[in-house]
């Protein structure tokens, strides 16, 4: 009887999230079979799967090989392209088919890279204020602007609202002409 595997089995054997399990088993890419309310896949159809994956050591399916990765390429960096509207799947896949052509060592100064990428991005992002920290802020502002006369403060309040208005009507997001109220 062929080997019959979970769907968390499978997921640890490829590496990959459960969801992305399920997601090839619905589209057809990866055969299972359902046992009562269970869904488990062969390991037969995993392999299959798995093959194209695996790199072959004959010199045709070597130049097969690299005539579809420099199409994949193709695909790989018009994902990247700014503005672009092409899916991060496309970019995603093209990383990955060049993470498998790459020998081991390689792949773990990849893992270090996207680690240091990471904890810089960490490092750079804003930091969130909680509300209390929010109130402090405004509290300290205001306190800078005790001394300013009233009178200042909405001339300031007004050319601010001018420059803002100015702005979105040079991006077309707003009406130009005079604001009547409510």
């Amino acid at each position: 009887m062929a080997e019959l595997l979970s769907i968390q089995e499978v997921a640890q054997i490829t590496g990959l999230h459960e969801i992305t399990i399920r997601r090839y088993i619905r589209s057809g890419e990866l055969e299972a079979v359902r046992i009562g309310r269970r869904i488990r896949v062969r390991r037969e159809a995993l392999d299959r799967l798995l093959k194209p994956l695996q790199p072959d050591a004959a010199p045709e399916a070597a130049a097969e090989d690299a005539a579809y990765l420099k199409e994949s390429a193709a695909v790989y960096e018009i994902a990247g392209a700014k503005g672009s509207a092409a899916p991060a799947q496309a970019l995603i896949g093209g990383v990955a088919l060049r993470l498998v052509q790459l020998p081991l060592e390689d792949i773990s100064l990849v893992a270090q890279m996207v680690t240091r990428l990471q904890q810089q991005r960490q490092a750079a992002a804003p930091r969130c204020l909680s509300p209390v920290e929010i109130v402090a802020e405004a509290r300290r502002q205001a306190a800078l602007l005790s001394d300013v006369p009233r009178a200042e403060i909405a001339a300031r309040f007004e050319a601010l609202a001018e420059e803002i208005r100015g702005q979105a009507i040079a991006q077309g997001t707003a009406i130009e002409g005079d604001w009547l109220g409510d």
